[in-house]
Formats: structure tokens, C-alpha cells, sequence
């Protein structure tokens, strides 16, 4: 990671936080579903709910930008929602396909 200088995490309350690299204050950062880590010497020093993220922002050395905005990643809320709106259609599709219609 030592090609990246710095880190923004935008929230959508407004505040925005600034992880610099040449400070110390990270070495590295990853995304694992709901949240967005950063981390030093391995452990964890800064931790987002991607439901409170705006956008994140790292920073490369030379001054190019890697942008990603919490709009285009879907919450663990809107995943269980898609899957139980696909368990519904499958039980209907099921249910229907057994009614005797000619018994109606």
C-alpha cells in the first residue's frame, strides 16, 4: 500500500475523515461487505459502516484518485431484501404452477 497517500471517508452526516500515510496513521485498508477497514501494522485502527459512508476516496502517491461511493455497494439490508423477495417469487411461481384451474 505504500503507493497511497491518503485516505477520505466522506459520511453522510457531512463530516469527513483523512487517513495520511506519511503520518503513520495507516498502512494499508480493505473492504469486507459492510464495513471499510483500516488498518496499521496489521491491526485494525479505523473502522465504517458502509450504511453511514457517503464515498471513500484513496489517494495515490503521484496525486490520481481511486473514488468508490457507498451508492453503487448494496447493504446487507437491501441483499436480505433482494433474497427474500426472490424466495417469494419462487414459492408463488411454485403455488401457482399446482392450482387445478380447471376446478376453479
Amino acid at each position: 500500500m505504500k503507493q497511497y497517500k491518503e485516505i477520505h471517508v466522506a459520511l453522510k452526516c457531512g463530516m469527513t475523515a483523512v487517513w495520511d500515510a506519511e503520518k503513520g496513521e495507516w498502512d494499508d485498508y480493505c473492504y469486507d461487505g459492510p464495513v471499510f477497514i483500516i488498518k496499521k501494522d496489521g491491526a485494525w485502527v479505523g473502522i465504517y459502516s458502509m450504511d453511514t459512508v457517503a464515498s471513500i476516496i484513496v489517494k495515490e502517491a503521484g496525486g490520481a484518485m481511486s473514488k468508490t461511493s457507498a451508492e453503487n455497494i448494496p447493504s446487507p439490508a437491501d441483499e436480505l431484501a433482494e433474497a427474500i423477495t426472490q424466495e417469494v417469487i419462487a414459492r408463488l411461481a411454485s403455488a401457482a404452477s399446482s392450482v387445478n384451474y380447471d376446478k376453479l
